[in-house]
């Protein structure tokens, strides 16, 4: 991902706050499925390739041997961290060779060996791991957004001067976003909503502050947009982060 793309991280045991030797190839092997039920599944199947069309899936990581998954995570959600970039690690090695079903920068790590709770998904990233390590994770869906920017957007984005990107959080009774998502409806198309991220204006990427700030600047809008699945934890919305709205 982009290197000016940043945020709250954790680097295998490593935190910061808000504001190695690994297996052999031959010996990885990748266990993958579609996976919308929060359990570890008793039968899996091998070598499975995601596809677009999947946005919730479990895959199984060799671990054995490393000292680090190598996720960098964004927590902004405290149960639902995103992954914002992939390091030296499990993950990496896993990702080398199974190139159709690789972690992405962005997936949303809804659990960790079937569990949800994030401090005990911390623990286990800070301990010893295990041989294998299963990931169920929240691929997102990208759209493209062009609107104008008339002085009301009717909308609230809440951001940090590290966070990748905006995350919408709350969309207002009236206002241009309101009218664009009125039109996508009637045509049967996606729209934007709370908790969809903007990552990009005009392709590219830029960190929280930057693209608020170029939001604010600019009149014509062409984000990128990612939509995640559903809500993807329990906990406050972005707690803590700056809010800007764009017109009421």
């Amino acid at each position: 991902m982009p290197g000016n793309v940043c945020g709250w991280r954790m680097l295998g045991c490593c935190f910061e706050d808000a504001d190695t030797a690994g297996p052999s190839v031959c010996e990885i092997q990748e266990i993958f499925i579609p996976a919308q039920a929060p359990g570890i599944p008793a039968t899996l199947s091998p070598r499975g390739i995601l596809t677009e069309e999947v946005e919730t899936f479990t895959v199984a990581v060799p671990s054995k041997n490393f000292v680090t998954l190598g996720l960098e995570l964004e927590l902004t959600k405290a149960r639902a961290p995103m992954i914002s970039s992939i390091e030296e690690g499990a993950v990496q090695e896993f990702n080398k060779v199974y190139k159709h079903s690789r972690i992405q920068p962005f997936d949303v790590l809804l659990a960790l060996d079937g569990t949800h709770s994030w401090e005990a998904i911390q623990e286990k990233l800070t301990s010893k791991l295990p041989d294998t390590m299963f990931l169920t994770l929240n691929r997102p869906r990208k759209i493209q957004v062009a609107v104008e920017n008339t002085g009301n957007m009717g909308i609230t984005l809440a951001f940090s001067d590290k966070s990748a990107g905006v995350v919408i959080q709350e969309l207002h009774p009236s206002g241009m976003m309101v009218e664009w998502n009125a039109k996508r409806k009637s045509q049967g198309r996606e729209v934007l909503e709370v908790l969809d991220r903007i990552i990009e204006f005009d392709g590219k990427a830029y960190c929280g502050t930057d693209l608020a700030n170029l939001l604010e600047e600019k009149k014509h809008w062409r984000l990128t947009v990612l939509k995640y699945q559903g809500e993807t934890g329990d906990m406050p919305v972005l707690e803590g982060l700056s809010r800007r709205s764009f017109g009421q």
